[in-house]
């Protein structure tokens, strides 16, 4: 019987993940169209000339400094962050900088190339020592990257990244806000499948 039970929940993740997937495209499309608008090309176009402007990020079809988008995000957050990202690397922890002591975050990756370090981790708590950590591996379940500011509260706020974190500003790329109820319900069901995996450590 339980069998039965846990082959029905799985389906239904599968069957949430090709919804969350076919609606990513429709984002991906729409913000492929926002990219290509008149008033940001110039940035576009001056990408490759200063080393600088290559640390550019576009928020729902607007420009943002890579760095200070993340950052900013992550300070809005009031009880808790969810972030969905199997390359992680020390820049991760960088941008939780303005993250509130109270705030709980839980970072689900596999920590591919092994580029975020047990060291990097002891750094960091030295630096925030009231900002607490979970890390749970996402066991391959999920392909893009994620961001959930303030899971399972009324101002849940849910972003999908082009890039990784660690990756960001290096080439053009873009973070977009979901307002989908039905994607976001969708999203939440894949967190909590996420929730049951095995913690994540670090080497």
């Amino acid at each position: 019987m339980a069998v039965l039970e846990n082959t029905k929940k799985v389906v239904k993740i599968e069957g949430d993940m090709a919804a969350v997937n076919k609606r990513l495209a429709v984002v991906e499309e729409h913000m492929g169209e926002m990219v290509v608008r008149s008033e940001i090309s110039p940035i576009l176009l001056d990408f490759n000339k200063v080393a600088e402007q290559r640390e550019y990020i576009f928020l729902n079809g607007q420009p943002m400094r890579a760095s200070e988008l993340y950052i900013d995000i992550y300070a809005k957050a009031k009880r808790n962050i969810v972030i969905i990202d199997d390359y992680i690397s020390i820049k991760t922890l960088r941008h939780l900088q303005k993250v509130k002591p109270s705030v709980r975050v839980t970072i689900f990756s596999d920590n591919k190339g092994s580029y975020l370090h047990k060291s990097d981790y002891a750094d960091f708590v030295k630096e925030r020592p009231g900002v607490k950590i979970d890390f749970v591996r996402t066991e391959g379940l999920v392909h893009d990257r994620f961001i959930v500011v303030d899971y399972e509260e009324d101002s849940e706020t849910i972003y999908h990244c082009g890039a990784s974190a660690k990756d960001a500003g290096g080439k053009v790329t873009a973070v977009g806000k979901f307002e989908d109820t039905l994607v976001k319900k969708a999203m939440n069901e894949v967190i909590e499948r996420l929730k049951v995996n095995r913690k994540l450590v670090l080497k």
